[in-house]
């Protein structure tokens, strides 16, 4: 390196050395908590001293704002800002100046006024008691301050000679906002050092010097020909920037979370961000119409009743957001107890609770309940600001985590940009929640930190439910581009006997390979048919069947992939007979001809769509059979194909006027989110209800399941049926509910799944968990026998399985749950019973169930988010200990699922 740079580099340490004073680090959280980490092991009593002294610069601070904020237009005269600083002065007297002080900082070079501390701190406390108005002094603790400095002096010289230091200097790059200007003027060089040299040499240090504030940016310890640019030092991260920023707040929060220190934090990021936009726009929307009130009289009646609409949304959005807080915060048996310990600070949180209680039982909330309410959350806050300041902000900017972290992520924790030049304008900026996807993510972040956190689903981008369906038709769209995917027909291919295969022939699709436009791209990207499509034509493998007799034809429905990857199709299935003699082997002419026996080849109709509507699809291919019974060439010729018309029917559109015949209200789009296109009654004829119950736990735990059938089609209804059951909690993982013969070993898969296996190759599925030793943790439910195999049955919390096991007897079987009631059921309420089954019904008590199983997880959830991304943490911890010891077991599973993650990361922002 060339002597001048490296003379430049050792010019700038000095610079910076020279403005690291004492007082610096007293006023810069970072510097403090690195001073604080070299005292913990080296110093005890400087290590209390310092506490001290930051204890009383946000002394000062603190008050000097609340003075600002009383001084307004919006001033309470139930507020009493002496009381609080009185208050706030008493706790640092306990902390720190009483004999019994938590936080000794008696040494020997420290008197105090010629007064031992506790003798000083006791003067001082009855000077408080006999005139209150020594707490507006912003100079209470002068006296100590300075002797505190004065004594702890000594300390900071030989902490100023450590590797500690060094490193503390280095970190100013990353703590400071360093702008490097040069002087131009030599009168205001000469004038800033003849203030120094007034007072006395820089190269002593003085209690005149320490509350200097030109000491801590101009020292002259020799004199140069050139002009030394000044370096003017701007605390990069304080408490009220780390707060401003979402990004920052989130981090501080899940450091406190790891101390079990994060109830206030929580409290105070909850009212900031969940009820104060809600109540500053009702205020807001209030007094606009109350200034507004002559114009608004001119109006139309229309407008007045949209604003007040929108006003009853706003209160009811207040109370219940407030009310929500009150009971996750401030409530005897609040999971997230916060409590203050000055009287007067309790006291605010009482008001709350009481402002909230009163609005709710008069059943009104007006502007001056508003008012009042947003008054009380402020003081609330700086309460906890305070407090945050004092006893926990300090030991996280000197802790391990924030330091690693900082090492690792640097600026992007702020900058837009990802770059290491952080931009000053933009951090300085309390409000400043710069943050894109270019930067690491919160879940990046709390990973660093170690904390388990969970993330919403990736929206998709087109939704494929009947209620979209529908939408799309109110606004022209034609379901010909988006019902049905693809029409295939197949056929067994007779020309090599011995490796028998699917021939498929593509009749339709909405994924057209030969069309290269924009459009058609999106839909080949959603419409494009399925991988290995053709195994599930004939699942348990293709092959001729042999018979004196046409075999039964077969049609079924199923589902290829799960949530938003997934097909819905239904294949119809004939048997022809085989005509062609070339295509018989010799012993098959000898049988054909001796006995009968014919050779029949499979061939069908498939037809797919993205919308959850089986049963719509097996009507439709049904109706074409019957249709075709007397037509030769369906019965006759594999290589038959429907006709123009035929296709048109398949292809019709969604008939929703007969599919919501059955629900209450059949006129109501939101009708569409509840039907199902499938019948429920199947798993309930299978199955007893304790074992309904039973197999829903197991989806509820993520659990490897495999049923078993003799109806392809009882596998699929039974299967979306499980799924439906467990709403509004979602399945995320591996489903098919028909699994072909040819995918067996996909049974091997070590995550949750749902697979469904006909009867005719149960043994081979069998065989193959033997002998891979795979099926000890697999729960094998055989619904023709209802029977499941299974080591381990879990069971609900008895609070939620034995409402739930009464209500279906209730439903399902009322002539059993009700045969000694009197009086006896009716013939009439017997009969509408045995006309359908009731599927809303036996949604609603399972989704009912569901709500039970989750009544206590949403006071135990935290959402933290910055203005690009959002997180939620779960206090895992504290929520099983709210639990009855029985129930634990069961939620620590649930608790580690997806299907948990996912519904706990569902959140509104």
């Amino acid at each position: 390196m060339p002597a001048t740079v490296m003379e430049k580099s050792r010019d700038d340490d000095d610079d910076v050395c020279f403005s690291v004073t004492l007082d610096t680090v007293v006023t810069d959280p970072h510097l403090h908590a690195m001073y604080l980490e070299y005292l913990s092991t080296s110093d005890k009593k400087g290590f209390a001293q310092l506490l001290f002294l930051v204890s009383v610069e946000e002394f000062k601070k603190v008050f000097a704002s609340t003075d600002n904020k009383h001084s307004g237009a919006s001033y309470d005269e139930n507020d009493d800002p002496q009381a609080e600083r009185r208050q706030y002065a008493r706790k640092i007297i306990a902390k720190f100046l009483s004999p019994d002080a938590f936080m000794d900082i008696t040494s020997e070079n420290l008197c105090i006024l010629n007064k031992s501390v506790a003798s000083f701190g006791k003067l001082l406390r009855h000077d408080l008691m006999l005139y209150a108005g020594l707490a507006a002094k912003t100079d209470l603790f002068q006296d100590a301050e300075v002797a505190v400095k004065k004594a702890l002096q000594p300390s900071f010289r030989r902490f100023a000679m450590t590797s500690e230091f060094r490193a503390l200097v280095a970190s100013s790059r990353l703590t400071y906002d360093t702008v490097d200007d040069s002087v131009t003027s030599l009168e205001e060089i000469d004038m800033l050092q003849q203030q120094v040299e007034e007072e006395k040499s820089p190269g002593v240090l003085t209690d005149a010097s320490l509350m200097s504030p030109v000491s801590s940016v101009i020292s002259t310890p020799t004199r140069h020909s050139r002009v030394r640019r000044q370096r003017t030092a701007t605390t990069f991260l304080t408490l009220e920037r780390v707060l401003g920023n979402r990004r920052l707040c989130s981090v501080f929060w899940v450091f406190l979370f790891k101390e079990r220190t994060h109830q206030q934090l929580s409290l105070w990021m909850d009212l900031r961000y969940q009820l104060l936009p809600i109540l500053e726009d009702f205020i807001h929307a209030a007094k606009t119409d109350t200034e507004d009130e002559d114009r608004k009289q001119q109006e139309n009646d229309r407008q007045n009743d949209t604003d007040a609409e929108k006003a009853g949304v706003l209160i009811e959005q207040v109370l219940a957001g407030g009310s929500r807080i009150a009971a996750k915060y401030l409530t005897e048996n609040a999971s997230t107890r916060v409590t203050f310990v000055g009287e007067l600070e309790q006291a605010l949180l009482r008001d709350y609770e009481l402002r909230l209680e009163c609005c709710q039982e008069a059943g009104s909330f007006s502007l001056a309940d508003a008012e009042v309410l947003h008054r009380t959350v402020e003081r609330i806050q700086d309460v906890i600001e305070a407090d945050l300041k004092v006893n926990h902000f300090v030991r996280f900017m000197g802790s391990e985590s924030f330091k690693s972290l900082v090492a690792s992520y640097q600026s992007r924790l702020l900058s837009p940009s990802g770059s290491v030049d952080v931009d000053t304008s933009v951090v300085c900026d309390g409000s400043s929640t710069a943050s894109d996807s270019s930067m690491t993510t919160l879940q990046e972040l709390f990973q660093c930190m170690n904390v388990p956190s969970h993330q919403p689903q990736r929206v998709r981008s087109k939704a494929f439910t009947l209620k979209d369906l529908f939408q799309g038709q109110l606004r022209g769209e034609s379901q010909s581009k988006s019902l049905i995917s693809s029409v295939m027909s197949f056929r067994l291919d007779v020309n090599d006997r011995t490796h028998p295969e699917i021939i498929k022939e593509v009749l339709h699709t909405l994924a057209d390979p030969s069309n290269h436009s924009e459009r058609s791209s999106d839909l080949h990207h959603y419409h494009a048919i399925p991988d290995h499509v053709e195994a599930f034509f004939q699942p348990s493998g293709a092959d001729v069947v042999r018979s004196t007799t046409r075999p039964e034809p077969s049609l079924f429905h199923m589902t290829i992939g799960n949530a938003d990857k997934a097909f819905y199709g239904a294949c119809l299935t004939r048997y022809v007979p085989l005509n062609d003699m070339s295509k018989l082997g010799p012993l098959e002419q000898v049988l054909q001809e001796t006995e009968g026996l014919e050779v029949y080849v499979p061939a069908g109709i498939c037809i797919i769509s993205r919308y959850p509507i089986l049963d719509t699809l097996k009507q439709r291919l049904d109706s074409l059979h019957t249709a075709m019974q007397d037509n030769e060439a369906y019965l006759s010729n594999v290589n038959w194909l429907p006709s123009a018309a035929q296709m048109a029917n398949l292809l019709s559109p969604f008939d929703f006027a007969a599919a919501t015949t059955i629900l209450d209200d059949a006129r109501s789009i939101s009708a569409l989110d509840s039907h199902v296109d499938f019948s429920m009654e199947e798993l309930f004829s299978c199955l007893s209800i304790d074992h309904v119950v039973a197999l829903a736990t197991c989806m509820l735990l993520e659990r490897q399941i495999v049923l078993v059938s003799s109806h392809y089609s009882v596998l699929t209804s039974v299967g979306e049926t499980l799924k439906s059951l467990i709403a509004p909690l979602q399945w995320c993982h591996v489903f098919a509910p028909i699994l072909p013969k040819s995918m067996l070993e996909c049974l091997q898969c070590p995550t949750p799944y749902l697979f469904g296996v006909h009867a005719s190759y149960c043994e081979e599925l069998r065989e193959m968990l033997d002998r891979e030793g795979c099926g000890d943790g697999i729960v094998v439910v055989d619904l023709d026998a209802d029977t499941i195999s299974s080591q381990v049955r879990p069971q609900l919390p008895e609070s939620v399985r034995g409402p739930l096991t009464s209500r279906l007897l209730q439903l399902l079987k009322p002539k059993v749950y009700f045969s000694d009631f009197v009086p006896m059921l009716s013939s009439k309420i017997d009969a509408s019973i045995a006309r359908c089954f009731p599927q809303g019904h036996v949604r609603m008590c399972f989704r009912e169930a569901v709500a039970v199983l989750l009544r206590k997880v949403e006071e135990f959830r935290f959402v933290l988010s910055d203005d690009f991304d959002y997180v939620v943490v779960f206090d895992r911890i504290a929520f099983l200990r709210s639990l009855p010891p029985c129930e634990r077991s069961l939620y620590r599973s649930f608790l580690e699922t997806q299907v948990f993650s996912h519904e706990i990361a569902s959140v509104d922002i």
